[in-house]
């Protein structure tokens, strides 16, 4: 509904709606689609403290996709600094993960 009423907007005020150049907003348009998708997809089996972690795995991909548009540089330390928070959070969310699993396990093998 928001699209059609953008649209609707646009053609109100006598702008182009197409416009030369919009194809290349696709690379970007369809990361960032995608992105969502699975975070969406990967919240409905995750514990909130989790959730909130995972967010910060997208820092990679975001300096990535930044280079490759060329309106970013990072440095090599940029990248290992990502590389190795990504790491840490990932490593700390499957512990949280798995500590939960097994005291659900102790919780349901006293009953």
């Amino acid at each position: 509904a928001g699209a059609l009423l953008s649209l609707g907007a646009l053609r109100i005020g006598g702008h182009d709606i197409l416009v030369p150049g919009l194809w290349q907003t696709v690379l970007p348009g369809s990361s960032d689609l995608v992105a969502t998708s699975l975070q969406h997809a990967a919240l409905y089996k995750m514990y909130f403290p989790a959730q909130s972690l995972m967010k910060t795995l997208k820092v990679l991909p975001v300096m990535l996709i930044g280079t490759c548009l060329q309106n970013r540089t990072y440095s090599r330390l940029d990248y290992v600094e990502g590389f190795l928070l990504s790491c840490l959070v990932a490593f700390f969310v499957w512990d949280f993960q798995f500590q939960m699993e097994m005291e659900r396990e102790e919780h349901s093998s006293l009953k």
